[in-house]
């Protein structure tokens, strides 16, 4: 069983006195045999990282990349991650990561 990466994309923010903290988010699908998994991990410095992970069912590998573009390219965060599949109509079961 050899986990495949589909895509990977790496958002990084700078420090903005009194308005937002250096922080990094990181995108990314792969496949391990006939499943699609879709993460999205939010890691600030000097604290928990945050993410969530899920596993999708009906997606081929070019629509996983194309969704987690989609949410590089529109800033979607940990918060709101959930929320687009709902509204892409993907079907998915939270898994726990295995950074």
């Amino acid at each position: 069983m050899e986990r495949v990466q589909i895509c990977k994309y790496i958002k990084n923010y700078s420090k903005i006195e009194k308005i937002q903290t250096e922080h990094q988010v990181i995108y990314s699908a792969e496949a391990l045999l006939d499943d699609i998994f879709l993460s999205v991990v939010h890691i600030q410095p000097g604290q928990d990282d945050y993410y969530v992970k899920c596993q999708c069912s009906g997606i081929l590998p070019d629509h996983a990349k194309n969704i987690m573009l989609f949410m590089y390219e529109n800033s979607i965060d940990v918060g709101g991650f959930l929320d687009v599949l709902q509204e892409l109509s993907v079907k998915y079961t939270e898994v726990e990561p295995s950074f």
